[in-house]
């Protein structure tokens, strides 16, 4: 599936642990020589038009919630940013369309269904997001440690240290803490799920409170 990633529940690496689930050239340059009497080749786009024409879309649409407005960008391939509302949107657009190589396109239905299992997600009728995600902006690393928060159970709560030794990594909580600070996609992606072995919130990019309302509206959630 490469960087179009249908989001799921559950990864073999954690389910030991409780609250996981198992889861000849181009035309465009000519052909160099015209025979005398033929009419000369059409010249194609240039090779800068070119790449304009086929470089990703991005598509962006806002979405009101109970921790605040989040900016939501989509790619072709899927859901690629979460901003939160502590983030300036515009300014990540931008930031997102530049590392992207991306144009923007005036799709905003792209972005229907996410908005519609995000609120489904706030009224507490939804608990897995069924969304195709883009994950191309994080890589290495940080790309493992987000896939592997992808798998923690809807209002469970797993450790840096615990995502860590998961990747082979015991004593990285650390760096497995600066992943999730980077993560792309806040509230789709659980980041908020993870915590400190102690028991305490640790860190979040949106501010305590809002990790702490999303712990709390989940785990005060009646059966969907």
């Amino acid at each position: 599936m490469g960087k179009e990633l249908l989001f799921h529940q559950g990864l073999g690496p954690f389910a030991e642990f409780p609250g996981y689930t198992s889861l000849g050239r181009d035309r465009a340059c000519g052909t160099g020589f015209i025979e005398t009497g033929s009419e000369p080749p059409v010249a194609g786009p240039s090779g800068a038009r070119m790449k304009r024409m086929n470089a990703p879309t991005l598509a962006e649409s806002m979405i009101e919630t109970p921790i605040g407005r989040l900016g939501l960008l989509a790619t072709e391939r899927g859901l690629v940013k979460v901003a939160l509302a502590t983030e300036p949107f515009e300014l990540v657009a931008d930031q997102v369309a530049t590392l992207l190589g991306a144009r923007p396109t005036d799709q905003p239905n792209r972005l229907d269904d996410t908005k519609r299992q995000l609120n489904q997600y706030f009224e507490k009728n939804r608990r897995v997001f069924d969304l195709r995600l883009d994950l191309s902006l994080v890589k290495g690393f940080t790309r493992r440690v987000v896939r592997q928060i992808e798998a923690i159970a809807y209002a469970h709560t797993v450790s840096y240290g615990e995502i860590a030794a998961a990747l082979g990594r015991p004593g990285a909580a650390r760096a497995v803490g600066r992943a999730c600070g980077a993560n792309p996609l806040p509230v789709v992606i659980p980041c908020h799920r993870v915590i400190r072995a102690d028991g305490s919130l640790g860190g979040f990019g949106g501010g305590l409170d809002v990790k702490r309302t999303l712990l709390r509206l989940e785990r005060g959630s009646a059966p969907c």
